[in-house]
């Protein structure tokens, strides 16, 4: 398992395969921490897991665990819903930002206006050139192209849909969940439904 960790102080701040320390911080596929680098941390692998109950920041790692303090309590219910939601939340955030990011800013900036006239093309694909002017123009008034044009807007717009659908469902399920096992449980679907 590979941790990273201070230099100054051996304390862990992330444990796990997903995090890569790098010159610009370090990255996982849920976020960047730009202010963590290899010149204030270090990463490491070590043989075997993590204490029970590991918390960033509340352990050391010098050849063995040391926690700091006093003994960790057990996480309550609502803290363990609490911090399933936010991972939700994250992750959420960052597959709709990665998802946009492939799109330049003046499409973006007109796509209600684009998806409001693809849902006209779609429900009356001969619907007049006039009644759908972004649409028109951007497939040189072509109703073939328009059609097709249109299509693929409203894909785009199930993409995001399909995202807050789920989102919505997994934090719905982990509000009402009364176990922590049904709560990782939630959470690990909600996360394999999100990477298809």
């Amino acid at each position: 398992m590979k941790l990273i960790k201070r230099k100054k102080d051996n304390i862990v701040i992330y444990a796990g395969d997903q995090y890569r320390l790098t010159i610009d911080g370090v990255i996982c596929s849920e976020f960047i921490d730009p202010n963590t680098t290899p010149a204030n941390a270090e990463q490491i692998e070590i043989d075997g897991g993590l204490p029970e109950y590991f918390t960033p920041g509340r352990y050391i790692w010098d050849d063995e665990w040391q926690l700091i303090g006093e003994s960790p309590e057990l996480p309550s219910i609502d803290d363990i819903k609490q911090t399933a939601l936010a991972r939700i939340k994250t992750v959420a955030d960052v597959k709709y930002h990665k998802y946009r990011s492939k799109y330049p800013e003046v499409e973006k900036a007109t796509f209600p206006e684009k998806r409001a006239e693809a849902k006209l093309v779609v429900a009356d694909r001969e619907i007049s050139m006039s009644a759908t002017p972004r649409l028109a123009n951007l497939s040189d008034e072509d109703i073939e192209a328009r059609a097709e044009l249109a299509a693929g807007i409203i894909a785009k717009q199930q993409i995001c849909d399909n995202l807050e659908k789920n989102t919505r469902a997994a934090r719905k399920s982990i509000f009402a969940a009364a176990t922590t096992e049904e709560v990782n449980e939630l959470l690990e679907q909600f996360l394999a439904t999100v990477e298809q």
